[in-house]
């Protein structure tokens, strides 16, 4: 079949950002097609700007239902200028004619050897005592001379060689590898892919390696990736003391290896003899002293120097995957991936979560853990030492413009860019990302095993990437084309494939399946265990019912940089999810995101492979959801709630919203595959009863409520996002526009409540976010063309918060001591006071007291209350309309919150030091401003991790000012430990939001509208103290009597 292609163009941008020429730059990216459209690889080419034809390589990596080409992986080498802007083609169809051209990379074997020839380089690696880079020569003269005038390279005779925590050594030559295979072989590059068990002097194995050797035609470049696995199943943790390479350059001299420079992004020699060692992302060391700059960041680059030219590496992510070394001595060098650390204390001055993997000065590592480390090694000593760190830290990403992801669909759907359609959203996940990124440098997130992942998940866990960190980055990048997506996306989905999946077990039933978020990466998980470690038995916690699996992010770095690690990841788990986890799953269970997210993940693999086995492994997860569907009951799938879920009903029935949102979109993957009726109906229906809870006035869901849409909850944005894709489907599968208006105000409101900075939260929000706005666009299209390039567009703020509700009370939390007034509007009236538990503070105190206290300092009423639970208290008060004021003071350990009210009454809070309104989300307050003031402000403070703000709204009703921010970091409530603060002098959690005011609007009620992720701390300067929620509720009282 020739396709329906003939000359067919893709533009590709490969731009340097290291500001550093290149003579040789290595690219290897992914190019989608439009199905039906190619079948023969051998008929796409890649043209320079002036339409010349360059040296490429193209491989099919993934096909379509018809046997199209769906994928294919491009490598090119290429100079490229410092800065430099490469604009390329793709060229493709029937009409481009095949390469005939002849290329210099051979490959040849027998039974003791494979040889590789790249034209001025040979290696030979030893099939039977396999050395991880064998011997190398290298012939610049292209004749073909390889003997011991070029011998450039010899690996030590035992490979790599992994020291156990007793001293034995284990080596990758200790016993052949079990397979050697050649997993690439084409005109431009080779990739051989070897597997193997370390062993002992009597061949007695010990945990795996993979290795993969990549060799360029015409280059004598070589990169090695070296996977470790962890196999032995015989005990839950094994000690090792190092695990490193060495090998002898004939004839050096001398060499070096490199610092990092005082000035940013330099580098400075260090002379042989010398051991560099990255002790953690902030200091490196040459023989034991400190070394280079301020960053501590050393490069990962060592060249050694012989008559011949001699040899030069890099070893990537040096610093972010610390502990690491490099060693020259003579003539040898050595490169330690895990290096002998300098003693049994090593480790002890880290913050907990970083000090996990290292015990008494040796390494542990837990069964089925694997970490990938890459070296790129220049035998032919041409390649200046910015030219490796280039290579390492800044490869060239191939930009492709997202209209062509879009079209081809092979990403699934992508909205494509259209003017300033959707701005709204890429600001949202810009600010979010920058604010991770910030996140990322305070928390550490940094170290062999944590590299792409993130810290903080329950206060306490990796967060393992839930919800597909990777997959959400891809896709925006390929939106938007802007690299640093794609960079950590990359790095997130190695880590969830080297860590988070299991590669060896005991029990076979857990390989291949992805751990959720917890101690360690693999240890335990909840908040509620005292405590906290690593040790843990696999359970359900770890099986693809776990409802934390996730494989799109995985197969995107596959498909888009062809990294074959991560597609070995996303098999195993769809292995899993296909033999192990979907022929024993019999029930949803109270948490539907079992059944949701495996759906997710197996269908994302049926679409990468369109393998039956994993159509066959959704089915049966599928079929367990039709089941259980109740549609003649509220048309979810409704249940008694666990107490967490059901916001203090006992014995409540419904279901969660964003549990059957996931659910939703599970089913509605399947159905688009497969129009299933039976699906469509369970997703429409679903989405009735997820439209029945729908708080329009909020712009968001509650988070649980029943068969009949009463919320058990305040509705909040929250979650929006996990519950859009589903009602995206449904608006598409009936039409109805209310489906679709919904998911445009809930993606408008959560991107209004301001960027997230934790990887939870901001892969949370985008996750399904680009099949939605797909969705979006495709509704606009054609059935609001008035729409268009304005849909979410990024205006309109005024009108949305003008849209603020009137907040339901003042849920006062902080301080301990919180004062109330209350002003009698009739002669006699009743105060009730409510008390709500309100988060996780330690206890401090077993009882609590309110007063109500008249202005004269009398004492007319007092309470006492326990501090652990639901508390209501009422007392009549007599007075003067209009004049009488009382105070009301609870002390109270902050472990609640606090609402008054009642008829005849107006109440306002004082915000005293400290005062703090508990609960995240958005409402509109209200102040008084007097007469001649003309300025005033409200310090705020995000007492929670994730986004804050507040908005002035003058009583002409019209937004004065605006001020929106977010807390990267931890929790700064009163009680918790001041260690927070010492790693910055930047405090993004405190804000203040200044308001100038017109002649005119002194004298009068202002609204005041407050949001946040969780608590808020505010203060009012510059005006009277007191905050209330309604405007006949605004009222400055006069000093009241102390409070007893």
């Amino acid at each position: 079949m020739g396709g329906t292609a003939t000359r067919s163009r893709i533009d590709v941008l490969l731009e340097d950002e290291s500001g550093t020429a290149r003579t040789a730059a290595a690219a290897t990216f992914g190019v989608p097609f439009p199905e039906g459209s190619l079948f023969d690889p051998a008929r796409i080419r890649l043209l320079d700007r002036e339409g010349r034809r360059l040296p490429a390589q193209f491989m099919a990596t993934a096909f379509w239902r018809d046997d199209s080409i769906k994928w294919c992986r491009c490598d090119v080498t290429l100079p490229v200028l410092a800065g430099a802007r490469e604009q390329l083609v793709v060229e493709f169809g029937t009409e481009v004619p095949a390469d005939a051209g002849d290329s210099q990379l051979h490959l040849s074997a027998d039974a003791d050897a494979l040889t590789v020839v790249t034209g001025p380089l040979k290696a030979v690696l030893d099939k039977r005592r396999f050395r991880g880079l064998g011997t190398v020569w290298v012939d610049p003269t292209g004749t073909g001379r390889f003997d011991d005038t070029t011998l450039r390279f010899s690996a030590d005779r035992a490979g790599v060689v992994l020291l156990d925590d007793k001293g034995t050594a284990f080596t990758s030559a200790g016993t052949p590898p079990r397979r050697l295979t050649v997993e690439m072989n084409g005109p431009s590059v080779a990739i051989v892919k070897v597997e193997g068990d370390y062993a002992d002097a009597s061949g007695h194995p010990t945990m795996s390696y993979i290795a993969r050797l990549t060799f360029r035609a015409g280059s004598s470049r070589v990169d090695l990736a070296w996977t470790h696995v962890n196999t032995c199943t015989q005990t839950e943790f094994t000690d090792i003391t190092s695990l490193a390479l060495a090998g002898v350059v004939p004839a050096a001299s001398n060499g070096d290896v490199f610092a990092p420079g005082a000035a940013a992004g330099a580098i400075e020699a260090i002379p042989s003899p010398v051991r560099l060692l990255q002790t953690d992302e902030r200091t490196c060391t040459a023989n034991g002293a400190s070394a280079g700059g301020p960053s501590g960041r050393a490069p990962g680059v060592a060249r050694m120097r012989n008559p011949a030219g001699g040899v030069a590496l890099v070893l990537h992510e040096f610093w972010e995957h610390w502990p690491k070394a490099l060693a020259l001595e003579g003539d040898s060098l050595r490169i330690e991936w895990l290096p002998e650390l300098p003693g049994p204390d090593f480790g002890r001055g880290l913050p907990h979560y970083l000090m996990v993997p290292f015990v008494e000065g040796k390494y542990r590592l837990k069964w089925g853990m694997s970490f990938t480390e890459t070296v790129t090694l220049d035998f032919g000593g041409t390649l200046a030492p910015e030219e490796l760190v280039a290579e390492a830290r800044h490869p060239l990403v191939a930009v492709i413009p997202g209209e062509w992801y879009a079209r081809t669909r092979a990403l699934g759907p992508l909205a494509a860019p259209f003017g300033r359609q959707f701005k709204l959203w890429d600001d949202y996940v810009e600010k979010g990302f920058e604010a991770h990124m910030a996140r990322k440098e305070t928390f550490r997130e940094y170290g062999f095993l944590n590299h792409g992942d993130w810290y903080g998940e329950r206060g306490r866990n990796w967060g393992n990437n839930e919800y597909d960190f990777a997959h959400g980055l891809m896709l925006q990048f390929a939106r938007t084309g802007r690299t640093k997506y794609f960079r950590l996306a990359r790095a997130a989905a190695r880590h969830q494939a080297n860590v988070d999946i299991v590669h060896a077990y005991p029990d076979p039933f857990f390989v291949g399946a992805n751990h959720q978020h917890s101690i360690g990466h693999t240890g335990t998980w909840t908040q509620t265990v005292q405590r906290a470690t690593w040790s843990h038995r696999y359970d359900a916690h770890t099986d693809a019912s776990n409802g934390h699996t996730w494989a799109a992010g995985m197969l995107d770095a596959w498909h888009l940089s062809g990294d074959p690690r991560t597609m070995d990841a996303a098999l195993a788990l769809g292995e899993h999810i296909a033999w192990a986890m979907s022929p024993a799953f019999d029930h949803l269970g109270s948490h539907e995101r079992s059944a949701g997210w495996s759906l997710v993940a197996i269908m994302a693999l049926y679409r990468a492979t369109y393998d039956p086995l994993y159509l066959a492994a959704a089915a049966r997860i599928a079929e367990v959801a039709l089941r259980e569907h109740k549609p003649d009951d509220g048309g979810a799938w409704p249940h008694l709630l666990p107490i967490d879920h059901a916001g203090g009903h006992r014995g409540a029935r419904g279901n969660n919203l964003f549990l059957i949102g996931i659910l939703v979109a599970g089913l509605a993957d399947y159905h688009a595959e497969t129009g299933d009726e039976r699906v469509r109906k369970a997703v429409v229906d679903a989405t009735r009863w997820i439209a029945a809870s729908w708080d329009q006035a909020a712009a968001g869901w509650p988070y649980s409520a029943a068969p009949d849409g009463k919320p058990f909850y305040k509705a909040g944005t929250g979650l929006n996002m996990l519950v859009c894709p589903g009602v995206m489907a449904a608006a598409t599968l009936t039409g109805e526009a209310q489906f679709a208006d919904m998911v445009e105000a809930a993606v408008e409101s959560t991107c209004r409540g301001g960027p997230q900075a934790i990887g939870k939260e901001l892969a949370q929000k985008m996750v399904f976010a680009h099949g939605t706005l797909a969705g979006l666009q495709a509704w606009a299209a054609t059935r609001r063309p008035d729409k268009g390039a304005g849909l979410l567009d990024g205006e309109g703020l005024d009108r949305y918060l003008l849209r603020t509700p009137t907040a339901t009370g003042l849920r006062v939390r902080g301080p301990d001591e919180k004062v109330f007034h209350v002003r009698l509007s009739a002669p006699a009236a009743e105060l009730r006071a409510r008390r709500a538990p309100h988060g996780a503070k330690p206890k401090d105190w077993p009882t609590g007291t309110l007063a109500v206290v008249a202005e004269d300092g009398q004492v007319v009423a007092t309470d006492e209350f326990s501090t652990d639970g639901e508390h209501v208290y009422s007392c009549a008060l007599n007075g003067t309309p209009g004049e009488t004021v009382y105070r009301v003071v609870i002390r109270d350990d902050m472990r609640g919150t606090w609402d008054l009210d009642g008829d005849g009454l107006q109440v306002v809070a004082e915000t005293v030091e400290g005062f703090s309104i508990g609960g995240g989300g958005r409402a509109r307050f209200h102040v008084f401003v007097p007469p001649g003031t003309t300025t005033f402000a409200v310090d705020l403070v995000g007492l929670h991790t994730g986004p804050y703000g507040a908005a002035a709204i003058a009583p002409d009703n019209r937004l004065a000012a605006f001020h929106e921010s977010t807390n990267p970091g931890q929790a700064r409530l009163p009680w918790a430990s001041a260690e927070k603060d010492a790693e910055t002098t930047q405090h993004p959690e405190r804000g203040v939001l200044e308001i100038s005011v017109e002649p005119g609007q002194a004298g009068k009620v202002w609204a005041l509208v407050l949001w946040g992720a969780g608590d808020l701390a505010c203060k009012l300067r510059g005006i009277p103290p007191f905050l209330a929620t309604t405007p006949d509720d605004c009222f400055a009282p006069r000093a009241a009597g102390r409070a007893p």
